[in-house]
């Protein structure tokens, strides 16, 4: 009895085992790709590169041959231990077509394309940028397009480098990605230079010419000994011709002649001081786009004279005036990267030159080239000098030109300082294009007319603000700028700047805007914003105050006698601000 149930036991098991290894059999089969259609051609197949897919024909035979044209695209290999499956590799990009032929000749054909795996590139994508929405396609050629936005634009280098190690090589790769925001910057440059020089001069030259003698001192260059020598007689009629030179490169200012029967002195003394200033304010601005170079120039071109074939002489422009060179590149968290080259030179005669007869002048030139990262908005300092120069020359005879006072007489003398000043400020601006309702009302030389006859040939004025004008108005004259809408808004000297003041008038209870001079209160100091309205003392809300306060138009001076106020800066008269 036993013993028979453990025989059915056992036989149980039995059976459950077979029905487990059917089960597995059947699913390991299903995993296996087969062709969808029973005869002739299939679906295409799509594998990776390095890419494995493993293969079976429907009839589940055993495969005797497989035929396939383009071994360099997939590889087909049989499999171990299996002759009814073949694997298939992805070697390269590109579209292949196998035959699987059966032990019964049965055939069956099926389309491999072997691409790059878009997947996997995808995943590295957004693994390594997830803020990037960049999707690849493939494109023809076995080339993969890269499309979308990136936040930044340093990750487009990124992104790229990802995909050119999935897809073998930068030529396979076609980039369209964009950076996302505003990618438009303005650049405002400011170029500030100052130059001073001073430059003092002094020389003396003097002949004197006697019944027995001709003594002269010719040290500073004022007079010339003529090669043909001086004639005439002496003394009273000496001729000297072509005598007169330039001592420190400019000729002599004062001349001094004394004549008598028994001598004759000419005297040539030069005593200058120069001082020259030169003030440059540049204010270029450009806009370009990000990644794009852009490039201004305010000036001119010099014609420079060059050496030709054959001995003639051609012609070379060179450009001169302000120039200015920026690359921008928008970068992430609103940085900007800025290669900047701003430029200003003009023409210089003094460093000239003369070529085949023709004098060229020289250029001076201040340029600066950097790089610099910034946000935007920020201002940078990108180059700055401060130069001083001091050159001194004196010739002089020994000893007699050492003497003090005397040795004035036979000396020559010039001193030079030169101080230059420059700096050069950049900011950039992340903009956009300006809507219709921006747009300034009125372009540079539309804010002014064309004078009239009176205007340009009685009043001398070669531009008139716009609008109509009456010229005297009450019988009493009103200059042409007094016309235009922003009299008011600039200060006036004095701030005496008619009627209604200039803008904020010293009669103002805000005080003293005007840029002009305000009358001194009695204790000498200017008044403040509590004394330009007197303001009564709190009573309690039971009585209120009805007091009024006056404000005179005089004010006592400095001498303590009571001073009327301009006109111009009278306010008009009103209760509300006298009644509290």
């Amino acid at each position: 009895m036993h013993h028979t149930h453990r025989v059915l036991q056992i036989a149980c098991c039995s059976v459950l085992l077979i029905a487990v290894a059917t089960a597995t059999a059947q699913e390991l089969r299903s995993s296996v790709t087969q062709p969808s259609s029973p005869a002739g051609r299939g679906a295409a197949l799509v594998i990776p590169i390095n890419g494995t897919q493993r293969l079976q024909m429907r009839t589940k035979k055993r495969i005797q041959n497989v035929l396939n044209p383009k071994e360099s695209v997939a590889r087909v290999q049989p499999i171990p231990n299996d002759p009814t499956s073949v694997l298939v590799t992805g070697l390269d990009a590109g579209l292949t077509q196998i035959t699987m032929i059966d032990e019964n000749g049965v055939q069956e054909t099926l389309d491999i394309v072997v691409q790059f795996d878009i997947e996997y590139l995808r995943t590295l994508l957004q693994r390594a940028v997830p803020s990037a929405n960049v999707v690849p396609i493939p494109g023809a050629n076995n080339t993969i397009i890269l499309t979308g936005t990136v936040s930044h634009a340093e990750d487009v280098d990124v992104i790229s480098r990802m995909a050119v190690s999935v897809v073998g090589g930068p030529d396979r790769l076609i980039n369209a990605m964009r950076v996302g925001g505003v990618q438009q910057v303005q650049l405002d440059v400011v170029v500030a230079r100052v130059e001073r020089r001073l430059l003092r001069r002094m020389a003396f030259d003097f002949i004197n010419f006697g019944q027995q003698h001709v003594f002269a001192s010719t040290v500073g260059g004022a007079f010339n000994i003529p090669s043909n020598g001086i004639s005439g007689t002496f003394p009273g009629a000496p001729i000297i011709t072509n005598a007169v030179g330039n001592p420190n490169g400019v000729p002599s200012n004062l001349f001094l002649g004394i004549f008598s029967p028994e001598q004759d002195f000419f005297g040539l003394l030069q005593a200058l001081k120069d001082e020259n200033l030169a003030k440059i304010m540049a204010e270029p601005r450009l806009v370009s786009l990000s990644g794009r170079n852009a490039s201004f120039l305010d000036g001119g071109e010099q014609a420079v004279p060059v050496p030709a074939g054959l001995g003639q002489i051609g012609v070379q422009f060179e450009e001169f005036g302000t120039r200015l060179n920026f690359l921008p590149i928008v970068l992430g968290n609103g940085r900007i990267h800025l290669e900047v080259e701003p430029e200003v030179s003009g023409l210089d005669p003094t460093a000239g030159t003369t070529i085949n007869g023709t004098v060229v002048p020289g250029r001076k030139t201040q340029r600066i080239h950097t790089t610099v990262e910034m946000e935007d908005g920020q201002t940078y300092a990108l180059g700055g000098l401060i130069q001083s120069t001091v050159n001194g020359t004196t010739s002089k005879v020994p000893i007699v030109g050492e003497l003090p006072l005397l040795g004035a007489a036979f000396s020559r003398k010039s001193f030079e300082e030169v101080e230059f000043e420059l700096i050069v400020l950049v900011t950039p601006h992340l903009v956009d294009a300006m809507s219709c309702d921006q747009l300034p009302k009125f372009l540079p030389g539309q804010e002014t007319r064309s004078p009239d006859d009176f205007e340009l040939f009685l009043e001398g004025i070669l531009e008139a603000p716009r609008g109509p004008r009456c010229v005297c108005p009450n019988g009493r004259y009103v200059p042409a700028y007094r016309n235009g809408p922003t009299a008011t808004l600039f200060p006036c000297a004095g701030g005496r700047c008619g009627d209604q003041g200039s803008g904020v008038g010293c009669s103002s209870p805000a005080g003293c805007n005007n840029g002009g001079a305000c009358p001194e209160s009695p204790s000498g100091l200017r008044p403040s914003s509590q004394d330009a309205a007197v303001r009564p003392t709190a009573t309690p809300p039971a009585k209120p105050s009805t007091e009024t306060i006056t404000q005179s138009d005089e004010v006592p001076g400095n001498d303590g006698k009571p001073t009327n106020l301009p006109p111009s800066t009278t306010a008009p008269e009103s209760t509300e601000g006298q009644q509290r």
